[in-house]
């Protein structure tokens, strides 16, 4: 199971992981920041996603998962996600349901909590 999280969570820099998020991110799929930015769908989830990576300047990315449950042809995976800029850290908590297909796994819903 971690090597399905080695695209987005092992993605260091914007190309990296804006390639990562393209792979791995399913057609439709949603997107649930926290408030005060609204849940998006599809392209516009997509877009978000990649405006926020562009904008962040990061220097590193992981998620951290704590558990994955099997849910039917889904699974449901919970964790922390550390964000690095410059000499700073920031974690959230996040949830990615993951759908199985017959090219692998694909997100279909990732929803996370304010970065502290």
């Amino acid at each position: 199971m971690r090597r399905l999280l080695t695209g987005i969570a092992g993605a260091v820099g914007l190309a990296a992981l804006l390639r990562a998020l393209r792979r791995r991110t399913a057609a439709p799929s949603q997107q649930q920041p926290p408030a005060p930015d609204t849940a998006l769908r599809g392209r516009a989830a997509a877009a978000y996603l990649e405006r926020l990576a562009r904008k962040s300047r990061l220097t590193g990315s992981e998620l951290s998962p704590v558990s994955i449950t099997r849910e039917g042809g889904f699974l449901l995976e919970r964790g922390g996600w550390h964000l690095e800029s410059g000499s700073r850290t920031f974690a959230s908590r996040y949830m990615i349901r993951w759908r199985e297909s017959p090219a692998g796994w694909k997100v279909v819903l990732w929803r996370w909590t304010l970065f502290r």
